[in-house]
């Protein structure tokens, strides 16, 4: 929130952008940006290397992707290499996106292929958040039956069978995040 109140009086060419973050997290916060201000480069900084985070960033107009624990060096190049080339790619990240498009070309993405609606996302969030029934029902003002419904349709969809692996299928597919 506070970059994004920031930006308005002074604009950077780079951000250098954290997913875990108090507030508005990194996917929020990203979003944010590039609907107000796709100029603006964004390097994203985490911790999370999943194949699903580095892709969606991408896909999402991200200009690159580095380590938390990435030497300063690495960081300058990533910077420089944005602003020369708009795009940075180590070798690890070149690997994960390859890696990537050689699953979608065998028909292994399972986000694409499963598409859950907007409410059976919104929901699966919810789960991965530690909500109830109740107080997803009372959010989405629906009833608990409904929420059950969804969750089963979910589970059905992403052909997982409890919901730990609701959970991980979350977070491999970007649709929650690890904390």
């Amino acid at each position: 929130m506070e970059l994004l109140e920031k930006i308005k009086t002074n604009k950077p060419d780079v951000v250098l952008l954290d997913i875990e973050m108090p507030v508005m997290d990194g996917f929020k916060a990203h979003a944010e940006l590039q609907k107000k201000y796709p100029e603006i480069k964004v390097i994203i900084i985490s911790m999370h290397f999943e194949d699903a985070f580095v892709s969606h960033f991408f896909l999402n107009g991200a200009n690159g992707y580095l380590p938390k624990d990435c030497k300063p060096e690495q960081l300058l190049d990533a910077i420089d290499a944005v602003m020369q080339e708009d795009y940075y790619l180590n070798e690890s990240i070149s690997k994960i996106i390859l890696s990537s498009m050689i699953q979608e070309k065998k028909g292994n993405a399972l986000l694409e292929k499963i598409e859950l609606n907007d409410a059976q996302k919104e929901i699966l969030k919810m789960i991965c958040d530690e909500k109830s029934y109740k107080q997803i029902a009372a959010k989405l003002d629906i009833s608990v039956h409904t929420v059950d419904y969804h969750r089963r349709t979910i589970l059905s969809k992403t052909k997982q069978s409890s919901v730990i692996g609701l959970v991980k299928y979350a977070i491999r597919n970007g649709i929650a995040n690890a904390e």
